[in-house]
């Protein structure tokens, strides 16, 4: 029974010294830690009433206590250490700025409804595979207008196609306005060419971030568009077919 009565006491020491420590910091810890050794000694410990200690296992068990309770503030702090690196952290990872956001939208519903008429008359298909803009619709709407009517003044138009990619920081727009289709088999055809070998766009109205250059493979002409996402832009436009 002393020696339940020992672990007991042990263990509710432990608990008074570590409220102690969160309570008024780590002096008042240390002299709760003494003053419940001193209590074991004197009230639990054989011979009771006295600081004497006459058993072996219970000079260990307070030395032990004693050791523990001058490591708590130290193991209490560096906890508390670790829990705020880790909340800093949590905070950094959730200011990050988000990955931008494109809402999807049609051809036919970012072009006006002259030009996808005068498309439509023409009966020039038109093909397009999935391509972000980070633009605005307004913007993305007025860029997509101006390719298609600069696709369309040459007669021979059988098809546009409407292509797009990403480079780190850049988007890039494809058009091509194809004369011949399907491309002949057998041949070499160049679909993209450096900015520095084509001729180079300038429309009016167009953001300051984006360029624009075209170049003609001898089958059809492709407009090339790189688009620099300005800091700040966490959305765009995702055109589909």
């Amino acid at each position: 029974m002393a020696g339940f009565a020992v672990v007991f006491s042990i263990v509710d020491s432990v608990l008074l010294s570590y409220a102690a420590y969160i309570v008024a910091g780590r002096i008042a810890s240390l002299a709760m830690s003494a003053f419940c050794g001193a209590a074991m000694a004197f009230f639990v410990m054989q011979p009771v009433f006295s600081f004497q200690i006459a058993e072996m296992r219970d000079a260990i068990a307070l030395t032990c206590y004693g050791a523990g309770c001058l490591a708590l503030p130290v193991v209490a702090k560096r906890t508390g250490a670790v829990d705020e690196e880790h909340a800093d952290l949590s905070e950094k990872e959730g200011s990050a700025a988000p990955a931008p956001a494109y809402a999807p939208a049609s051809v036919s519903q970012l072009i006006p409804e002259d030009l996808r008429i005068a498309i439509a008359a023409r009966n020039i298909s038109v093909a397009v595979e999935c391509v972000r803009v980070p633009a605005s619709r307004e913007q993305t709407s007025g860029m997509l207008s101006d390719l298609l009517m600069a696709a369309i003044e040459d007669e021979r138009v059988r098809r546009i196609s409407i292509d797009g990619g990403q480079l780190p920081d850049v988007w890039l727009l494809s058009v091509t306005s194809h004369r011949v289709w399907p491309p002949p088999a057998g041949e070499r055809i160049t679909i993209g060419q450096h900015a520095n070998k084509c001729t180079p766009l300038d429309f009016q109205g167009w953001p300051s971030h984006v360029r624009a250059n075209w170049f003609d493979n001898g089958y059809a002409r492709i407009y090339q568009v790189a688009v620099a996402r300005e800091p700040g832009t966490e959305s765009g436009i995702s055109i589909r077919g």
